[in-house]
């Protein structure tokens, strides 16, 4: 594989990533247009392989909706931001 190939599918791995986060987001209610549809996380992460791999690992109750929305609400605080 030569330089501009690996850049290549360095940057397709980053964009899949970063849409997979806008959507997980977006799911949790932390997203900015608040009428986009919601998907399931299991469905979202199933899109990145190496993820979902990780993240079926944890209990189910782990990839819930509350959970990871307390989560990101606990991390928001410690940086003084406000509920979503």
């Amino acid at each position: 594989m030569g330089k501009f190939d690996r850049a290549s599918v360095d940057q397709e791995n980053l964009i899949a990533t970063v849409r997979a986060g806008t959507r997980i987001a977006n799911s949790l209610g932390f997203g900015y247009l608040n009428t986009a549809p919601r998907a399931d996380i299991r469905r979202i992460l199933s899109g990145l392989p190496a993820a979902f791999d990780q993240w079926k690992t944890l209990d189910k109750w782990q990839l819930g909706e509350e959970y990871l929305q307390g989560k990101i609400q606990a991390a928001l605080n410690s940086f003084g931001i406000g509920t979503p």
